[in-house]
C-alpha cells in the first residue's frame, strides 16, 4: 500500500548558498570515512558551481566520503534540496554524490543523516549512514529507488508471463514500467516493459513455452514511458552497429536524450556494453539516437539494449514528516537557468511530485528509518569514491525547510 504523504509548507524565504560569491571556508566538512589512498576530499567554487574532488591523492579509486554543510543552516528535521548534477566522464571507477537531508549527532555518538546518492550511472539509492566522529566505521542501510515486490508465482501462457505480489500492485507499478525479473526458472529472467497491472498481478510479454517461473523478486529498472525517473535507463528493443556508429530500434519517442548527453549502454549482446559515450544524433520524429563505437564488427541484432542517460540532470528531493523521502529528476536541456548570476529557478519549476519522474521512500519499512527521519540536522551535499580525475558539480543549489 502506498504510503501516505504529509501536506505542509516550506520556507520559501530561506538564505540560498551563494555559489558565485562565496567562500568554500563557509561549508563545514564532515568526514564519514577516510582512505590513505585520497588523504581529503576539499570544494571549490568555480563560476556558480560547487566543485567537490579528491586532493593530494594519485587519481586512484578512492573510499573517501565526506559531508559539506550548506552554508547559514541550522539544525532542522524537515528540509528539499534541489540542484543540477554533472560529471565529466570519469576515468577510474564508480563515483558517488547526493544530498544528505538532515545530518545529526545521535545519543549513541555516532553521526547518522538520511541520504539520497549517485551510485554508479544514473541510479540513486536512499538509506541511512551513521559513523563514529573518527570515521573509523561507517554503517549504512539503504534502500533501493527501484521499488522491489516478491513474486509469490510466475507462469508464461501464450507468450505473456503473469507474476504474482502482493495486494496493491497498482499503486505500485505502472504500464510501461521497465523492470527486472528474477525467479526460479532462468528462462523468466530478464528485463521486460509491464504491459497490464492488477491488484496482485502484473504481466508483460516474452516469447517462450507455456510453463511455471516459481517465486522470486521483480525490481523496477527505469521509466520508459510517461516521463523521466532518476533511474535515467530507457529500453530499445533492438539495436544496429554500422561502420562504428550503433543505432537504436524501438526506443520510446519521449525519452531525455539529446546530442551530447553523456550515457552507458548495456545490450543483450555484450559487445554493445558501454562504460560510457556520448550521444551524436538524436531523430526527433522517432526518437531513436545514436553513439559511436568504433573497433567493433557490424551487426544488426543487438536484442534489447538499455542506453542511460548518465548527467547532467536535476535532483529535487524533500524528507517529510512520518518517516517519508521523495525524490524527481528533470532533464538538462543544456540551457543555463542562471545567466548572470540570476536567481535559482523555483524549486517546484519542473514536473508535480507524484508525477511518473518521482519516486517515493517510506522509511519506516527500514530499521530505525523512522527514528532518523524524525531527527533535526542540517543539509549538506556529498561526495564520496571518487578521484583527482573525477569531481562532482553541482550547481543551482537550493535548500528550503518546513514551517507548518
Amino acid at each position: 500500500m502506498a504510503p501516505t504523504i504529509p501536506v505542509f509548507t516550506f520556507d520559501t524565504g530561506f538564505t540560498e548558498p551563494n555559489l558565485r560569491s562565496g567562500s568554500p571556508a563557509d561549508w563545514t566538512q564532515y568526514v564519514v570515512t577516510t582512505d590513505a589512498a585520497a588523504p581529503a576530499s576539499a570544494l571549490s567554487l568555480y563560476h556558480g558551481q560547487a566543485v567537490m574532488q579528491i586532493v593530494g591523492g594519485t587519481g586512484l579509486q578512492s573510499n573517501r566520503r565526506d559531508f559539506f554543510q550548506l552554508p547559514g543552516t541550522t539544525p532542522f528535521p524537515y528540509w528539499q534540496m534541489r540542484s543540477r548534477w554533472a560529471s565529466p566522464p570519469p576515468t577510474d571507477g564508480i563515483m558517488e554524490h547526493g544530498y544528505a537531508m538532515n545530518l545529526h549527532l545521535g545519543a549513541d555518538g555516532r553521526f547518522r543523516s538520511i541520504v539520497l546518492w549517485h551510485f554508479i550511472p544514473g541510479i540513486l539509492i536512499a538509506g541511512i549512514w551513521d559513523w563514529p566522529p573518527d570515521a573509523s566505521s561507517m554503517g549504512v542501510t539503504q534502500t533501493t529507488i527501484r521499488d522491489q515486490d516478491v513474486v509469490s508465482a510466475s507462469a508464461r501462457a501464450s507468450n505473456v508471463v503473469t507474476a504474482t505480489v502482493p495486494t496493491g500492485a497498482a499503486s505500485r507499478w505502472r504500464v510501461g514500467d521497465l523492470i527486472v525479473m528474477d525467479v526460479a526458472t532462468a528462462s523468466f529472467d530478464g528485463v521486460f516493459l509491464v504491459t497490464s497491472v492488477a491488484d496482485t498481478q502484473i504481466q508483460w510479454s516474452q516469447v517462450g513455452a507455456n510453463e511455471s517461473g516459481g517465486a522470486g523478486t521483480v525490481t523496477i529498472a527505469g521509466q520508459s514511458t510517461g516521463g523521466v525517473v532518476a533511474g535515467r535507463n530507457f529500453l530499445a528493443t533492438d539495436a544496429s552497429r554500422t561502420n562504428g556508429i550503433v543505432t537504436t530500434v524501438g526506443l520510446p519517442l519521449n525519452n531525455p536524450f539529446q546530442v551530447g548527453d553523456w550515457i552507458t549502454v548495456d545490450g543483450a549482446d555484450p559487445t554493445y556494453d558501454m562504460v560510457r559515450t556520448r550521444v551524436t544524433n538524436v531523430n526527433p520524429f522517432t526518437g531513436q539516437i545514436s553513439w559511436s563505437q568504433q573497433g567493433v564488427a557490424d551487426d544488426t541484432n543487438a536484442g534489447q539494449t538499455i542506453p542511460g542517460k548518465v548527467t547532467p540532470y536535476y535532483v529535487n528531493a524533500r524528507l517529510l514528516p512520518g518517516g517519508i523521502l521523495q525524490a524527481k529528476t528533470a532533464p538538462d536541456y543544456g540551457v543555463p537557468t542562471n545567466l548572470g548570476g540570476a536567481a535559482n529557478p523555483d524549486i517546484e519549476a519542473d514536473s508535480p511530485w507524484e508525477s511518473p519522474n518521482c519516486t517515493t521512500w517510506d522509511f519506516n519499512k527500514i530499521a530505525g528509518g523512522a527514528a532518523a527521519a524524525a531527527q533535526a540536522g542540517v543539509p549538506c551535499l556529498l561526495y564520496a569514491h571518487g578521484s583527482f580525475n573525477s569531481p562532482a558539480i553541482y550547481d543551482n543549489v537550493t535548500a528550503i525547510k518546513q514551517v507548518a
